[in-house]
């Protein structure tokens, strides 16, 4: 079944539809012919049409219409029943949280809709038949709505539905949203095309609900990852502005970023046609780009069809049974989380000398991009991963040594200090193994490989990182699991990793990759099959020690005039529009980048944090205000050591020694607390008895407290989660005891930090009044007093090897 699904406001038919004179039908030889008939194809189901009437078309050499799934695709795909759906959208409530008429609400509709059509349609050999879908613009947001809806649905057959999907080829639609105001732009832009033509007055109605509009995306991610890994993603980017309406005439309705999913398995491609005609334009025999899409449906078909691994089955195949004991770690929103570059920015890398001699060395072989903090490092990587490597499409053997233009696959992984899962190397091996397993081509050999070391992992699980290892290897180094695609791996801020990890993990990855390497030589490896490695960190000794022995390529971004570069556009479009949009004089202007671009050294870091101290606290810019400012900036030194210490300085003193406490709480801390588990943590430190006798300050005056006594240092996410700016900030924190030979105030002894903050969890844990309430509903605890949840589950973390205080651990451990 192929279901295409149309945008907001469109039609079922004319979505799809083009004229030609005289009409004329692509076959599946590709031969133009006459089609029979021109009305929507006897063939095409209608899951729901409008009412309204479609006038009839003509066929006898007259001005006609073709809708091309009605009248190319069955001559294309015989064997496939093609629906298309309708759906009448009001376009002021699509992006809000109206529930009577928004998206949530047509995607549950279409959910429904669509499990009942096809259970009426098909018959009884048919019943685990593939499904994929065609969604245009808004469409495919209702497509992802509903497939996440099928599987949180507790209906079995809504499973069985989402079993079924193998493929989805999305055209032209908004996946994301830089920002929740790219997101309202976003909207106005789509609800301007569906609203030609109608009052224009109707747009000031519009409400966008950017948080729906996101989780609609995360929640697809999360149904991709545990139910869709299988599915075949298709993405085709528009690449023409739309005439004739006011205001978009010089724009894109979707741009790329937004039209591209973020999934590493996803392909796409860019047709050469606008937002409308992308999915008109297909059934033209003259278009070179638009054909793209009509032949790219029967290939999918053809491999879905031909494959029988990919077919729904009652059962999962090997090794896919176990895939989700790999998926612990959700790669994708931490690469999300990572700052995108400015733009035009960071390609100068691509020209540099050691990043040309790394992509045509040898087939196999290992690329260091190395800095000190906020050099930009993981931002780069970013655009490596987003950018970059989806362009290196080479052309690799599939199955039966048919040669076809493919995509490379990545494995992907964000080191960061600031959780377990983050730091974790069996985290990272194992995202490593499910991102590989999920991009490789599918084949007995790995199955085989995944059954034989499941079954160590579980007989054995004490030595669970050398299993892990060892199916990490196989799937690398085998070239016949392989099929001739190019791997690229990329470990981002390895220093991050605990030194001990680290160490294991490049005592193993060099000499596979050096094994890799003379194993292509040897063989005379295609240059399509290779192995790739891309490292980012800073020059920690160990890391030095350990890579210098393989020499890798290797790139300094402190001695990289392109970053340099880089920075100081940055900085001069940065301080220009802020400028302009609050009157500066120009020379002024001038001064103020000169000054940054001076003293920032090439750190991207401290450029943005002496800016945000530059601009803090000013409400209304007069020249002698700026004046001051500037002065301010002038005196602020180079380096972030320095910069802290001057920030830290000029905190009130009146705040310092709750801020210290905080500070604290967070440095200690396992994994980043919310605004409301410090609340909760400073209040510990009194050691009341009672729950009752808890006075813990409310989360928002924690947060007001944070923005006048250090708005710089700390920042909050949406979900509440309280962090230092960056891992130097942590470092600054612990390890400077000392200023110009005088105490620093806000150094942090961090095993006494551990401890107070495990006691603070035993503290916590003990108190009474927590037995007033029915332990077996521990949901409904843990979301009654959000610090519960922590303190359960790390304070033997924080008290772990401190024998020395035995003693006074044993006194709160027994009051439990």
């Amino acid at each position: 079944s192929v279901i295409f699904i149309h945008g907001l406001r469109g039609h079922p038919q004319s979505t799809w539809e083009y004229r030609v004179h005289p009409p004329s039908v692509l076959t599946a030889s590709g031969d133009a012919q006459r089609p029979k008939k021109t009305k929507i194809s006897s063939k095409v189901r209608r899951l729901l049409g409008r009412s309204k009437a479609r006038p009839e078309q003509t066929c006898d050499g007259k001005e006609a219409t073709i809708c091309w799934p009605a009248d190319l695709l069955p001559n294309m795909l015989p064997s496939c029943r093609i629906w298309t759906y309708g759906y009448n959208a009001d376009v002021a409530t699509f992006f809000g949280t109206s529930n009577t008429n928004n998206l949530l609400k047509h995607a549950n509709d279409l959910k429904v809709k669509l499990e009942r059509a096809l259970k009426d349609d098909v018959s009884t050999q048919h019943l685990h038949s593939p499904s994929f879908f065609v969604p245009h613009s808004l469409g495919g947001l209702l497509v992802k709505r509903a497939l996440s809806s099928m599987e949180s649905d507790v209906d079995q057959q809504y499973h069985q539905l989402l079993a079924r999907v193998s493929a989805i080829v999305f055209c032209g639609c908004p996946h994301r949203g830089a920002d929740t105001a790219s997101w309202g732009l976003l909207a106005l832009k789509l609800a301007s095309v569906a609203l030609v033509g109608s009052n224009p007055e109707l747009l000031s109605a519009l409400e966008v609900n950017s948080a729906i509009l996101d989780l609609v995306h995360e929640d697809f991610l999360k149904t991709h990852r545990r139910s869709l890994s299988k599915v075949r993603i298709h993405s085709f980017l528009e690449s023409r502005p739309l005439s004739g309406i006011k205001g978009l005439d010089s724009q894109v309705i979707v741009d790329t970023f937004s039209s591209k999913l973020g999934l590493a398995e996803e392909r796409f491609e860019t047709i050469d046609a606008d937002h409308r005609e992308m999915v008109r334009e297909p059934g033209r025999p003259a278009s070179g780009s638009g054909r793209k899409m009509i032949t790219s449906l029967p290939r999918y078909v053809d491999q879905i069809l031909s494959d029988p691994k990919l077919t729904c089955d009652d059962e999962p195949s090997e090794p896919y049974q176990h895939i989700d004991k790999y998926d612990v770690f959700d790669y994708r929103s931490v690469l999300e989380r990572v700052q995108r570059r400015f733009p035009e920015s960071c390609s100068w890398i691509l020209e540099s000398e050691a990043f040309t001699k790394w992509t045509r060395a040898d087939p196999s072989h290992s690329f260091w991009l190395r800095g000190d903090p906020g050099q930009g490092k993981s931002v780069i990587a970013r655009y490596f991963v987003e950018e970059v490597i989806p362009q290196a499409v080479t052309n690799c053997t599939i199955a039966r040594d048919n040669r076809r233009a493919c995509k490379p696959i990545v494995a992907y992984f964000f080191c960061s200090y600031q959780s377990p899962e983050t730091k974790s190397l069996r985290s990272l091996l194992c995202s490593l193994i499910h991102q590989l397993l999920t991009q490789l081509p599918r084949s007995s050999d790995i199955g085989q490989i995944m059954r034989q070391r499941h079954e160590l992992l579980t007989q054995s699980p004490n030595e669970g990182m050398r299993h892990l290892w060892a199916i990490f290897e196989e799937l690398i180094s085998t070239s016949s699991l392989r099929a001739g695609i190019p791997v690229y791996l990329v470990l981002d801020a390895m220093d991050e990793l605990d030194q001990s990890d680290r160490i294991w993990l490049l005592k193993r990855l060099c000499p596979l990759m050096r094994d890799l390497t003379t194993r292509s030589l040897k063989n005379k490896t295609t240059r399509s099959d290779f192995t790739k490695l891309f490292i980012t960190s800073r020059d920690e000794p160990d890391i030095v020690c350990e890579l210098k022995e393989f020499d890798p390529w290797s790139l300094n971004l402190n001695t990289e005039n392109g970053n340099a570069d880089d920075l100081n556009k940055f900085i001069t479009a940065t301080v220009g529009e802020y400028g302009e949009l609050n009157g500066f004089e120009k020379g002024l202007t001038k001064k103020i980048t000169a000054a940054l671009q001076i003293k920032a050294k090439g750190m991207f870091l401290w450029a943005s944090l002496a800016w945000s101290y530059f601009i803090g606290g000013v409400g209304i810019w007069r020249e002698n205000t700026i004046r001051e400012q500037l002065e301010v900036l002038q005196l602020l030194p180079p380096g972030m050591v320095p910069l802290y210490q001057r920030i830290l300085d000029g905190i009130d003193p009146r705040y310092r020694a709750d801020l210290l406490h905080a500070l604290q709480l967070i440095v200690a801390a396992v994994r980043p607390l919310t605004v409301d588990e410090i609340a909760i943590a400073l209040a510990l430190r009194g050691r009341p008895r009672r729950l009752c006798d808890l006075d813990a300050p409310s989360s928002a005056g924690i947060q007001s407290f944070f923005q006048r006594a250090c708005p710089y240092l700390l920042k909050t996410d949406e979900s509440g989660l309280v962090s230092l700016i960056h891992l130097s900030c942590r470092d600054y924190l612990v390890q400077i005891r000392e200023i110009d030979h005088q105490p620093n105030k806000f150094y942090i002894d961090e095993p006494a930090a551990n401890l107070a903050m495990g006691l603070d969890c035993l503290s916590y844990l003990g108190m009474d009044g927590f037995t007033t309430y029915n332990f077996i509903s521990g949901r409904t605890l843990f979301e009654r007093h959000s610090f519960l949840r922590y303190a359960h589950e790390y304070w033997d973390v924080h008290l772990r090897d401190r024998n020395d205080q035995v003693e006074d651990i044993w006194l709160y451990v027994s009051r439990l």
